[in-house]
């Protein structure tokens, strides 16, 4: 009965060579998968032009887009996986997605971006990266929180007001970023060395499925004094089997700033 009820939605047919780009429409796995795979292909001799297709989940945020211009990717190409679920291609060429850094993919995906920078001043920044219009992940007790960040002197960054090109600037001008487990902190991949950075996750978040090490790679690539924040969750039943990772924080206010005091103490 289940087999008679779910079918396959209509095949669409692609001729010609197609290459799996991207599967998820997301900030991190843009720069940290998408991109990497741009690097790969260059490194046996393949270029992105050289296929008919370019197979994505959906292109739909100003953030994509503003990447791809700065790799040439040829949006005309994309095959969009939310419009054609079901494809069949006479080549299709992917590599496996694998949750582990690929430092040299990185690197390289970082000058390049970086190179797009006009502004390489090192300041002396304190970021904060807000999350209170995200919609998993935010700070419950944020008014608390703000008052240690104005004590030492963070400002609140809102990632969403930002093009691509000014999150960089801002990242690589910053010398301390305290940040939720989420996408915005893929920027920490165009920190200066030794840039301070406090993570926050759910003390929950664990486990090599779940992925919680990823924004650490930027650790290995920048050579980062990075610190992680474990905190307890409000848990929201309606994320289901991501709740117990993506529900909202109740930050240890005391041990935040034990971690800050330590950071700066090191310097």
């Amino acid at each position: 009965w289940i087999f008679n009820q779910i079918r396959l939605s209509k095949c669409t047919k692609l001729q010609g060579q197609a290459f799996m780009l991207g599967g998820r429409a997301n900030y991190w796995h843009l720069l940290s998968e998408e991109l990497p795979a741009l690097y790969r292909l260059q490194k046996n001799g393949i270029t992105i032009s050289d296929f008919q297709h370019l197979i994505i989940h959906l292109n739909r945020y100003k953030f994509q887009n503003q990447i791809y211009e700065l790799f040439d990717v040829p949006k005309s190409k994309f095959i969009e996986l939310s419009r054609f679920p079901h494809l069949q291609a006479d080549q299709l060429f992917c590599f496996s997605p694998i949750y582990q850094p690929d430092i040299e993919a990185l690197t390289w995906v970082r000058d390049h971006m970086l190179s797009f920078v006009k502004n390489k001043v090192l300041a002396d920044r304190r970021l904060f990266i807000d999350r209170e219009s995200s919609r998993s992940k935010r700070i419950v007790n944020q008014q608390e929180l703000m008052e240690i960040l104005a004590k030492y002197d963070f400002e609140i960054f809102k990632p969403e007001d930002h093009s691509v090109l000014e999150q960089i600037a801002i990242f690589r001008n910053s010398y301390f970023i305290i940040g939720a487990h989420g996408a915005a902190l893929a920027n920490l991949m165009f920190c200066k060395p030794q840039t301070n950075v406090i993570e926050i996750r759910s003390k929950f978040h664990n486990g090599s499925f779940s992925a919680p090490y990823v924004y650490m790679w930027y650790k290995e690539l920048n050579d980062l004094k990075y610190s992680v924040l474990p905190c307890n969750i409000k848990e929201s039943k309606s994320l289901k089997g991501r709740s117990q990772m993506d529900s909202d924080f109740m930050v240890d206010i005391q041990q935040l700033e034990l971690l800050i005091q330590l950071h700066l103490s090191s310097e």
